[in-house]
């Protein structure tokens, strides 16, 4: 079979040459785009090495749990941005390698870190992609705001957030005996199941809390004390505490969320435990909420 391509040049061009000119095309026109790892990359990251930090920095699991805490704490109080970006910020930092400017992959982080958070809600929740990408597309606009303007547009941000995260957080029946104690919200949400399922999943707080439970099944007043603490120890690795120099409002809400939180780890962790028939599954449900005082 004879080589068509060699009367077209029988001088082949140099790879130079060749990568240039590939270079060129993709920048032109609007294709540029399709050649990116994600559409957003065109805003958030301002070069090929910014963006590939990034995308590993996203799928740091300590790193995901950081940003977690950030969203799940803005969903119930705007105010936990101010308090707990140093977190994320610090983190990031701490794994930063020395050729990436900071300010770039903070700007880079805001598209890939939301992106995973609301991927990971998407697919835990069965969302549509549509319903996916409104929350990624909120949570990056908070973030992005913070680095471009100060947070000049903040509230009106967050607030949109809120509101999405509410529509998608919607509680459609009762996946545990006393969610309807324990998230009393109007209408009804489901806003901690995911990132509890997380934490409940990774194990961390198994061996504490089957002592714990050991511990509490023979106690001669039944309380379910070292339980609670476990609960609480978990659920300050997925929301912000409230702090005595709090206003009144933030302290309320974030009291209020943590205890949520707490308990939706107690059910999940118990609904785990196969060596329990649900009725003492709910027994101890209903004796771990009266040491949370709900």
């Amino acid at each position: 079979m004879p080589l068509v391509k060699d009367p077209l040049s029988p001088q082949p061009p140099p790879d130079d040459r060749v990568q240039q000119h590939m270079a060129r095309w993709r920048q032109e026109g609007s294709l540029a785009a399709l050649f990116l790892p994600r559409p957003f990359c065109a805003e958030t990251c301002a070069d090929p090495a910014t963006c590939d930090t990034a995308r590993l920095l996203a799928g740091d699991e300590y790193v995901q749990r950081v940003t977690s805490r950030l969203v799940t704490s803005v969903i119930d109080e705007a105010g936990a941005l101010d308090r707990l970006w140093d977190d994320l910020v610090s983190t990031l930092g701490a794994r930063r390698p020395p050729t990436v400017p900071a300010d770039a992959l903070l700007r880079a982080f805001a598209g890939h870190g939301t992106d995973w958070l609301a991927t990971r809600r998407g697919a835990q929740r069965a969302w549509s992609y549509s319903d996916t990408a409104e929350l990624r597309d909120r949570l990056r606009a908070v973030l992005l705001d913070r680095l471009d303007n100060q947070g000049r547009d903040e509230a009106a941000l967050i607030g949109a957030l809120q509101q999405t995260a509410h529509r998608l957080h919607a509680r459609q029946g009762e996946p545990y005996p006393a969610c309807h104690l324990v998230c009393t919200q109007d209408p009804a949400l489901c806003l901690y199941r995911s990132a509890v399922a997380d934490l409940v999943n990774s194990g961390r707080y198994q061996p504490g809390w089957l002592e714990a439970d050991s511990i509490d099944a023979v106690s001669e007043d039944k309380r379910r004390r070292r339980t609670w603490e476990v609960c609480q120890d978990a659920a300050y690795e997925l929301i912000e505490f409230p702090s005595d120099e709090l206003p009144e409002p933030a302290r309320t809400a974030l009291d209020t969320a943590a205890r949520r939180v707490c308990l939706c780890f107690e059910q999940q962790m118990l609904a785990d435990d196969r060596r329990k028939a649900p009725r003492s599954g709910r027994r101890i449900v209903a004796r771990v909420i009266e040491e949370a005082g709900l």
